[in-house]
């Protein structure tokens, strides 16, 4: 395996590849504690593209563990741009919660 370390502010980010692939990756903090970890498995060549199929992702900290299983993917799918916009429901009340930054003009 090859391993690739990035120094963050506050602590590293390591990623390990096997056949040009990464396999897992880590966020450390400054203590170089293990803040989450990610472990990718069963590749699959789709349309050109190497998929991870099995993710998981774990938090040791809060002891809290993710499997995903990916068995239907589609790569670069059209998607109608309507996709993208929220509609408020009738009847429904609109709560900002953060005020707009001074300037901005009124949704």
């Amino acid at each position: 395996w090859v391993q690739l370390t990035q120094d963050l502010e506050g602590g590293a980010l390591v990623i390990w590849f096997e056949d040009d692939l990464p396999r897992a990756a880590e966020l450390r903090d400054t203590y170089g504690e293990v803040q989450w970890r990610a472990m990718f498995g069963k590749y699959r060549a789709l349309d050109g593209v190497m998929i991870a199929r099995r993710i998981k992702l774990v938090v040791p900290r809060e002891d809290h563990t993710v499997k995903i299983h990916l068995d239907e993917i589609d790569v670069n799918p059209e998607i109608d741009a309507n996709s993208f916009t929220f509609v408020v429901p009738d009847g429904t009340a609109v709560v900002e919660l953060d005020p707009p930054p001074r300037g901005a003009s009124p949704r």
